[in-house]
Parts: structure tokens; C-alpha cells; sequence
């Protein structure tokens, strides 16, 4: 199953559970929290490629040679963004559920580390610095334009996320 027909079938699954009443169904009450659900639903798969155009401006670039710990960090930055959506949306289905236990607790924690970590990576591709280890230079002028465009959605998508660990 690939990423997007996980994170579609995630979805999907989200509206066949009962509404409760009770503490452990805030969830199902909160409108930003819902709201923070769809929005992240939405731009996964814009993050997605625009996190594909980055490696692919790092690869064209005549001097890709010089960029492999940039292009693999690049690379990296795809299966973040895939995996905070698949962890937003099965934490939001556990807790839509009524389940408040250290499973979900520790969902949270990955989740929270993930998204820490996308936006160490993408201030260091954009500002050069050192990312898990490996020294990374600033962002060249063909990869600066495409991260900013994808700073420009994960912005958003980095709230709602904190929404749903909060």
C-alpha cells in the first residue's frame, strides 16, 4: 500500500466510530482538533511533492555531487511528512474511539519528535548547519525557491499537527 492509499484508507476509517460522551471523547467535540484532521487530510500529499521537488532541484543541479548528505536529508523529508500524516490520522481515529492509553501517549511522542525533526531539516537545508550528523551547506538558489514553497505549507500543516498532540 503506498503512502497516499494509506493515509486515504486512514481517512476513511475516520468517521466509523461512534460519538461517546466523557473525557476521553474530547476529540469528537473539539472543532479545531477536527479542523486540524481535514486540513492535515488536504496537504499531505502537496507536502509530499513538493518534498519529491526538492531531492529532484537537488539532482539537477549541475554540481549534485556535491549534495549528498543535502539529498538524502531531502529524501528524508518525504517519508517525514508521510509518516506525521499516518500518525495524525491514527492517533485522531484512536481517540475519535474513546482510547486514552499509553499507546496513544507514546504516538504522541513520535509524533511531536517527527515534527521537531522536519523543521530542524528544513531550516538546515535552507540555512546549511549539521542535521543528525552530517554538515549540510545553505541552499543553493534553484533548491531555495522550492523550500520555500515547502515551508509555506508545512507552516500550517506543522500547527495542525501540534493540535492534534496537544
Amino acid at each position: 500500500v503506498g503512502g497516499h492509499d494509506l493515509v486515504v484508507d486512514l481517512s476513511s476509517q475516520l468517521n466509523n466510530f461512534d460519538v461517546g460522551e466523557g473525557d476521553d471523547h474530547v476529540a469528537l467535540t473539539n472543532a479545531d482538533y477536527e479542523a486540524a484532521v481535514t486540513a492535515i487530510e488536504e496537504t499531505n500529499e502537496e507536502l509530499l511533492l513538493l518534498s519529491d521537488e526538492v531531492v529532484t532541484a537537488y539532482t539537477d543541479l549541475p554540481s549534485s555531487s556535491e549534495y549528498p548528505d543535502e539529498i538524502n536529508i531531502a529524501g528524508r523529508q518525504r517519508m517525514l511528512g508521510q509518516r506525521i500524516a499516518k500518525q495524525t490520522l491514527s492517533i485522531a481515529r484512536s481517540e475519535r474511539a474513546g482510547e486514552a492509553n499509553d499507546k496513544i501517549r507514546g504516538a504522541k511522542a513520535d509524533l511531536r519528535s517527527d515534527i521537531e525533526e522536519f523543521q530542524h531539516a528544513l531550516d538546515t537545508l535552507a540555512d546549511g548547519g549539521t542535521h543528525r550528523g552530517d554538515s549540510l551547506a545553505p541552499a543553493p538558489d534553484a533548491v531555495a525557491g522550492v523550500l520555500g514553497e515547502v515551508r509555506a505549507v508545512w507552516q500550517p500543516m506543522r500547527q495542525n499537527a501540534e493540535t492534534i498532540v496537544s
